[in-house]
């Protein structure tokens, strides 16, 4: 027969057990968001920092043929491409008009193969995408030799509008790929930082709920004790009056 004691003891690991399961899942919930919102934050930054640089140096070009009054908008939007894919780690650039066919590249490849074109039809903001094992053939559009074939990369999109202006109207897409080693360190050093956090907090919050639980738990058997007391006394009174 099992004692009540043995009994209680067993409900209590039970009752602890699966309210820490509960709060660690919550832990592991709570950071998971926290790492996908700032992976985000890392990507909107490689974003706009390519976006600002595209914009100056359409500005730039646009300054420099207003003179003369025409020039070819495809030509010029890819001149500004070109410029802006001078910051370091830029791999390879592509230019989409604004119905998603490709206009220009570098490099040019072999071939034009079919783009897997992941961003909305109309681009309103500069957005990326973050590939930690990318093609990197693909994103060359040739036969790589004596490099991985899979490295991690960074797929950027930004609108070109024309003429530079808040009201200007879509003209076309930029497409950066950039060397996503950096990003990948960053995401590393992260995800580690987030996981000691997780840990401590976890640590923090399973001390507390044991000994929060090990008191409700001592004060329940004080309780239960004093009424099986009182019920024996009651009991050994109710006797003495028979």
């Amino acid at each position: 027969m099992v004692s009540p004691h043995s009994q209680s003891r067993r409900v209590a690991i039970m009752v602890t057990a699966v309210t820490l399961a509960i709060f660690g899942g919550l832990v592991a919930v709570i950071t998971w968001q926290l790492r996908s919102s700032l992976r985000q934050e890392v990507l909107r930054r490689e974003a706009e920092a390519l976006h600002s640089v595209t914009l100056m140096q359409l500005g730039e070009g646009e300054s420099r043929i207003a003179p003369f009054g025409g020039g070819d908008v495809t030509d010029l939007l890819f001149a500004a491409v070109l410029e802006s894919s001078r910051l370091r780690g830029v791999l390879a650039v592509q230019l989409f008009d604004v119905a998603g066919v490709m206009q220009a590249a570098l490099p040019r490849g072999e071939s034009d193969a079919v783009v897997e074109r992941w961003w909305p039809a109309r681009v309103e903001a500069p957005g990326a995408r973050y590939l930690p094992a990318g093609d990197l053939e693909t994103v060359l559009r040739s036969p790589v030799r004596g490099e991985p074939a899979r490295v991690p990369l960074v797929d950027v999109v930004v609108p070109l509008r024309w003429p530079v202006g808040e009201a200007a109207e879509l003209a076309g897409v930029a497409r950066y790929w950039l060397d996503g080693a950096p990003v990948a360190a960053e995401f590393a050093r992260m995800d580690r930082r987030l996981a000691g956090q997780a840990g401590v907090a976890f640590a923090g919050g399973a001390i507390l709920v044991g000994l929060v639980l090990a008191w409700a738990f001592a004060r329940l058997a004080d309780a239960n004790r004093r009424l099986v007391e009182q019920s024996a006394d009651l009991a050994r009174a109710n006797a003495e009056l028979d």
